[in-house]
């Protein structure tokens, strides 16, 4: 069953200054409801300057509130850099210095913009918090409240939201739910919306026009710099100048190391060293995953979908719980590149039922 909301009732809508966010408060003003804008700051105006792409810079705040006045709703703007910076960029150079592949994506989501975005949408008197991302929010017949794949399967944004609580959901709107892209920046060029040719933002929002390499090298410890690169016999076949550099799969970067192509198989920050290995090596039968969140725990041998990388196919599996928040992953095929650090997102259906990250 679809959500279903209380008639006239106060909505947030989170405005990163993009177009999707802003058909978002478009459409829930038409609808009747009370529309607030809010935004997040989120670092320093000299920490993006010169640098385009990305998401909640400056101009996107300033995008934001001239959509507001142009749609006649208040507009406010909060600042939460502190917060993002300590739960978001130093978890990230945190993983990658211990090996992991961070998405800081997912651990916005989860650990900043909901968090944060729901408590100031309660203290503004609102019943609900509207967001431009592409997932529904269904309830199902016996009344639990569940994250599932947008309409538009080419933008679903669910695997970035799995650690959404189904009281979080239960408060949440995304309005965009059954609309393609294209009908929305079409919504947006025929009310003139400021942004309605606005690119979308592709990049990580606080390393964009960089490389996230430059923002782990800030915070490395010295002498973290060349090491080896070894095959999985141990031995040295080339350098590096930085294992952090390194991501599981990754093929491009490490020039020729033989006769054939050769891949990243593990990054061992403890012996500054990158093993690498044919790409039959990349494939895993099983893997554990920690930090596990359900909105319905699967059940004994009910068989799963399960996605590791927010643009990969999803793969068939069996997923066995073995703590509160842990669970073991058994693939019905051999799964490539199951990579340290990434978020893994469970689906039954359309149904987004859980997920967390490899260990």
């Amino acid at each position: 069953m679809k959500q279903e909301l209380e008639k006239g009732a106060r909505v947030c809508v989170a405005m990163s200054g993009g177009v999707d966010s802003s058909v978002a408060a478009l459409l829930l003003k038409q609808q009747g409801y009370d529309v607030v804008g809010i935004s997040m700051r989120l670092y320093k105006s000299s920490d993006r300057a010169g640098r385009k792409g990305g998401c909640c810079t400056p101009r996107d705040m300033d995008d934001a509130r001239r959509v507001c006045e142009l749609l006649d709703i208040p507009y406010f703007l909060f600042d939460y850099e502190q917060a993002f910076k300590e739960r978001v960029i130093e978890p990230f150079v945190k993983d990658y210095l211990a090996g992991r592949t961070p998405n800081p994506c997912v651990r916005c989501n989860q650990d900043v913009k909901f968090d944060i975005l729901l408590k100031e949408a309660t203290g503004l008197g609102c019943a609900y918090l509207a967001t431009g991302h592409y997932a529904k929010i269904e309830r199902t017949a016996a009344g639990e409240t569940l994250l599932a794949r947008a309409h538009d399967q080419t933008k679903d944004q669910s695997y970035f939201l799995f650690g959404l609580s189904e009281q979080e959901l239960s408060r949440l709107v995304f309005p965009l739910a059954e609309m393609t892209k294209d009908h929305v920046r079409q919504i947006a060029a025929a009310h003139e919306l400021p942004n309605h040719d606005k690119p979308d933002s592709q990049e990580i929002c606080f390393v964009a026009g960089g490389s996230y390499v430059d923002v782990v090298k800030r915070h490395a410890p010295e002498g973290v710099t060349v090491g080896e690169i070894r095959d999985h016999d141990g031995r040295v076949i080339g350098a590096h100048d930085g294992y952090f550099g390194f991501t599981v799969g990754q093929r491009k970067g490490l020039g020729s190391l033989g006769p054939t192509p050769k891949y990243v198989l593990r990054v061992l920050p403890d012996e500054n060293a990158v093993v690498v290995g044919d790409e039959a090596d990349l494939f895993s039968d099983t893997a554990e995953v920690i930090e596990t969140k359900w909105t319905r725990r699967p059940r004994a041998e009910e068989r799963v979908r399960v996605k590791f990388r927010y643009r990969s196919d999803p793969v068939d599996a069996l997923v066995e719980c073995t703590s509160d928040s842990e669970a073991r992953v058994r693939f019905l095929q051999p799964a490539k590149a199951v990579t340290p650090g990434q978020a893994a997102v469970f689906y039954v259906g359309d149904a987004a039922i859980g997920g967390g990250f490899v260990r």
